[in-house]
């Protein structure tokens, strides 16, 4: 994920409060950011251990904390929906330089009812923190007539690194593939999905470029 140059300055909570609207927004913008950097950091730390025997299990943290970081990100463009229909926060927006203007434009397009924008809101709403019991149970049936009297491993004991509970693993993988990214019969669902989590990285870099440059801009001492 590439972001803006790294700064580092001190900010006046007392000036963030002086105006309610503006202090209020640039405080989520930051928790979000927040969020979406501590997700993006842990599932690049999973992505990169390297021990075959918890294979299964470090590939449900990284796709875990990337639904995460997908779950923030949802949170995050309704506020750029917000800044668009208040005029006071929009005027901030024009006082950024070119690239967040762009960025900005470019993220407004992310409606939940309109193409990637919705399945950032199905990842948000049905694998991020939500257990959606038709889905699961539409694909645990699915799973049974495709692939009959199969098995899969459960696994527990006295610490998390004892647990795992591959069954869970293997319907949340369908639930996301035919459920939420809707991809078609026979589609090779690896390329399909890579190509998917490439656009996301997209508008999650839009969105923390953006909001980074917004928040720099409208804080200070």
């Amino acid at each position: 994920m590439g972001f803006i140059k790294s700064r580092t300055k001190l900010v006046s909570m007392d000036k963030i409060a002086r105006d309610a609207e503006v202090g209020s927004m640039l405080i989520r913008l930051m928790m979000v950011m927040n969020d979406c950097a501590i997700a993006e950091e842990t599932a690049t730390m999973w992505r990169e251990r390297d021990d075959e025997r918890i294979r299964i299990k470090q590939q449900e943290a990284f796709k875990y904390f990337v639904e995460l970081q997908i779950g923030h990100l949802h949170e995050g463009l309704a506020l750029i929906r917000e800044i668009a229909k208040k005029s006071k926060l929009r005027e901030l927006v024009d006082e950024c330089p070119a690239s967040a203007r762009q960025q900005f434009e470019r993220l407004r397009q992310y409606e939940p009812s309109v193409a990637l924008g919705h399945v950032v809101m199905k990842i948000r709403n049905k694998l991020a923190f939500h257990y959606d019991p038709t889905m699961i149970l539409t694909e645990l049936l699915a799973h049974v007539r495709e692939r009959p009297r199969t098995a899969a491993l459960v696994s527990i004991g006295s610490t998390s690194a004892e647990v795992l509970f591959e069954p869970g693993a293997v319907i949340n993988e369908r639930v996301a593939t035919q459920q939420v990214f809707g991809l078609p019969p026979g589609a090779d669902i690896d390329a399909e999905s890579n190509n998917l989590m490439l656009e996301l990285e997209k508008v999650m870099e839009d969105f923390m470029n953006f909001a980074g440059t917004f928040v720099w801009q409208h804080t200070s001492l």
